[in-house]
This record gives C-alpha cells, sequence and structure tokens, in this order.
C-alpha cells in the first residue's frame, strides 16, 4: 500500500486509447501476477479490483480480452469462501452490463464463483441463489449466441 503499487497496476490497466492497449494488458497481467502470487493476502484488493477485470473484457483488443479474463479468474481462484460470496455482487453487475463481452466474462466467473461455493459453501450458495437466478434468465435471453451458450 505505501509502494503504490496497486494503483500503479490500475493505472496501467485502465489506461486510455488505441495505442495504450499494450500497457492495459501489461497491467492485467501484473494484476493477475500479484493474486497469484499473494494468494489469500490478495484478498482485500480484490473486490475493488473486480469491476476493472470485468471492463477490460469487453475492450476492442483481443490481447487485452485474454488478459483480463486470465486475471480475473486468478483473482476469484485466490479469494475465500467469505471473499467469494462478495464478490457475486460485481458480477451481477456484470451481467446486466451492455457490452455482450462483459457479460460473457461475468458469466464465466460466475460460474466459477458457483463452482467454488459448491465445493466449500453450501449454504452460503443457498443465500446468493435468489440473486443469481434473475440474472442468468435475463442472460440466456440475450441477443448473442456466445451469452446464451455461456448460460
Amino acid at each position: 500500500r505505501k509502494l503504490g503499487i496497486m494503483d500503479a497496476v490500475k493505472a496501467a490497466a485502465s489506461a486510455e486509447g488505441k495505442s495504450s492497449s499494450g500497457r492495459r494488458q501489461g497491467g492485467l497481467i501484473c494484476l493477475g501476477e500479484l493474486a497469484s502470487n499473494l494468494g489469500r493476502s490478495f484478498e482485500p484488493y480484490a473486490l475493488s479490483s473486480l469491476p476493472l477485470l470485468l471492463s477490460s473484457c469487453a475492450d476492442d483488443k483481443k490481447e487485452v480480452q485474454t488478459a483480463g479474463r486470465a486475471a480475473a479468474q486468478t483473482v476469484i481462484a485466490q479469494v475465500s469462501t467469505n471473499g467469494v460470496k462478495l464478490m457475486v455482487n460485481p458480477v451481477l453487475e456484470g451481467i446486466r452490463d451492455k457490452r455482450w463481452r462483459t457479460q460473457l466474462s461475468a458469466v464465466e466467473l460466475l460460474s466459477t464463483i458457483v463452482a467454488e461455493l459448491v465445493a466449500n459453501a453450501p449454504k452460503r450458495l443457498a443465500m446468493v441463489l435468489p440473486k443469481l437466478i434473475p440474472a442468468l434468465c435475463e442472460a440466456a435471453a440475450s441477443a448473442r449466441g456466445e451469452v446464451r451458450e455461456a448460460v
């Protein structure tokens, strides 16, 4: 926190402009590696970085999309079951996003979250299920075939 590493990584991952795609990709790779190497210690930063990760999945550049998906999966994998429950709301916001790539990534992340909750916290899954079902029904009715298939 004192060194401002997360601020620098988030600034790189959210850089604007077409010529900054390499910087965005590098920031997302750094974010994924930080999560991977810090493990559960990354959890306080996971929730705040999730909206950035989801929005990066809707980037124009394929490399940035791929890096965003990989980083998001890594971040989710490093979070405890208590943290995973907190991640549901940002992912649901991603499902309701107008950009289909963000919706697709949110559905993919949601499947990872549900698998984690099924394995380690079935009672927590039962608590969040009423929120998940309507959002997944909306996604299943999406105009994009990719999103429908992911559901």
